[in-house]
């Protein structure tokens, strides 16, 4: 009987075939679009840092005026002043805390053969490594002073690294970033989290990770602007 039926169906597509490939597209389209909404689904939905994600908290305080279109309850602004940021960091109430926010200055290679580019990257504290647990290939974190004083060191991803010097050892190597040299203190190895846990508010849930990591006092000092939130 099912032999039967597939005779049947078969000979009515052959009876119209433009219609028969138009069913066929269709079909093909809304199981593409089915699997790629269930994919990314499945993408976002997974904890990028699992062994940690109970313990991660981003702290919110209202900065905001307290106006007539204020209404309790409301979430506050999801930026926080510099003021909250230096009392937070020097009361050291987590275990490890970190603050960050986006940047986007120009690295000079001084090379003819690599003109000048931006690249994006975060102004964070050292601590930001081993609380997300980022992994390093060469070297490690600028030193407790270096974030104190905002020093010109920085450190940078692997494929940052072999852009920029190729085979050559990149630890201790010298970048110009925005007409100012700063020392590579360590190369980040392998790195992916999805989605971007580390940038809560304003980021991307995917795209190229972060390959230029400076202190955030440095960026404060040089008054760069924040790339994203």
């Amino acid at each position: 009987m099912f032999r039967y039926y597939l005779k049947l169906g078969l000979k009515s597509l052959r009876r119209s075939p433009v219609l028969t490939a138009l069913i066929v597209l269709i079909l093909a389209v809304g199981i593409g679009a089915s699997m790629t909404s269930l994919t990314m689904l499945l993408v976002m939905s997974g904890d990028p840092i699992p062994q940690k994600s109970d313990r991660l908290f981003v702290p919110q305080i209202d900065i905001g005026p307290k106006n007539a279109s204020w209404q309790p309850g409301e979430e506050p602004e999801r930026q926080m002043s510099w003021t909250d940021v230096e009392n937070l960091l020097r009361d050291a109430k987590g275990k490890r805390q970190t603050a960050l926010y986006g940047v986007s200055p120009a690295i000079d290679a001084g090379r003819e053969d690599l003109p000048p580019f931006r690249e994006q990257g975060m102004a964070t504290t050292r601590e930001v490594f081993p609380m997300f647990d980022i992994p390093f290939v060469a070297g490690g974190p600028w030193s407790a002073e270096d974030d104190a004083s905002g020093a010109d060191v920085a450190v940078i991803g692997r494929e940052l690294a072999e852009e920029l010097f190729g085979e050559t050892r990149a630890v201790g190597q010298r970048i110009r970033i925005d007409d100012r040299e700063y020392t590579i203190s360590g190369v980040l190895g392998r790195w992916n989290p999805i989605p971007r846990f580390y940038r809560v508010s304003g980021s991307g849930t995917d795209g190229e990770v972060h390959q230029l990591w400076l202190p955030i006092r440095n960026a404060i000092g040089r008054e760069w602007r924040n790339s994203g939130w």
